[in-house]
């Protein structure tokens, strides 16, 4: 009998080399992407619980403040009241302490006080002025100028 002598075929050796490469760089490239997916998760992690903190600590002033704020309850009306009659008083055209005339005299007066008065379907706006001689005169706006 003869013996044949083995070649090695060298496209079998480069081909599994060649997938040995490939799995080595696959198995490179998904550590990488698991530590970068890890320290994002950290990152997360962390921003979750300083946000978390930030909240501890907002509800504790809420808290605070809202118990502070109840004895002033009762007299939330009357603050929206004023409030609503100072963004009024803001709009009309004479001011107190204003010196206006009234008309059709050019009666010289003093704007001492704004009389808001109505319902939910009519309302008047009358200016006090005091005049020179001193009386204290209920006017409308129409009949003032400047």
């Amino acid at each position: 009998m003869e013996q044949t002598e083995n070649k090695p075929n060298w496209k079998r050796i480069f081909f599994i080399l060649f997938l040995v490469s490939v799995i080595i760089f696959l198995a490179y490239r998904l550590k990488l992407s698991e530590d970068g997916r890890s320290a994002h998760t950290r990152k997360l992690e962390k921003q979750l619980a300083d946000q978390q903190k930030s909240i501890s600590e907002m509800q504790g002033i809420i808290k605070s403040q809202g118990t502070q704020l109840k004895e002033y309850k009762p007299y939330q009306a009357v603050v929206r009241a004023a409030a609503l009659r100072d963004s009024i008083y803001t709009l009309l055209p004479f001011k107190f302490g204003e010196t206006v005339y009234i008309m059709p005299d050019s009666i010289r007066a003093t704007v001492n006080a704004v009389n808001i008065m109505g319902n939910a379907s009519e309302y008047s706006i009358k200016y006090q002025v005091r005049t020179k001689k001193g009386d204290y005169v209920n006017i409308s706006i129409t009949d003032l100028t400047k």
